[in-house]
């Protein structure tokens, strides 16, 4: 057998198709981890109270606990954004970003009252939920 019949057997081409369905497997795992493909998904509730319990303890000079709630949370396992809000009318809703850094969310951005998204880019957090400040950014009461 010699090396051009190599490559005309049925063995060589199975072993190379194999060889790119894992390469590509590989690929799609990158970029789904990455945060291009597939989305943000809901954050889990426990995820949720840790955020929640995060934000308003680096307030707490500011505010007391239960003037602050957070809602409309997406995220993933690394980033999340949320809308804060106060109690209290006088104070204006604000946006923040969160990172989770081995199992601990940190607060990396906010709360501002107007989301800049090269920011949010330049501390890491993935396109896909950077698109989603419009739907986080909507006060409560507020008609969609």
């Amino acid at each position: 057998m010699n090396i051009a019949n190599i490559y005309r057997s049925k063995g060589f081409l199975i072993f190379l198709i194999i060889v790119l369905i894992v390469v590509f497997a590989i690929f799609m795992m990158l970029l789904f981890k990455q945060g291009y493909i597939g989305g943000s998904q809901s954050l889990s509730n426990d995820d949720e109270v840790k955020i929640s319990s995060v934000v308003k303890k680096s307030l707490s000079d500011t505010f007391t606990e239960s003037e602050l709630k957070l809602t409309n949370f997406k995220g993933d396992r690394n980033f999340a954004i949320a809308l804060l809000y106060s109690t209290n009318e006088d104070v204006d809703p604000g946006f923040v970003l969160m990172k989770n850094n081995g199992g601990s969310w940190e607060l990396v951005y906010g709360p501002v009252t107007d989301p800049d998204p090269e920011a949010l880019k330049q501390l890491g957090a993935p396109q896909t939920l950077i698109d989603q400040i419009d739907e986080v950014f909507v006060p409560p009461g507020t008609p969609q």
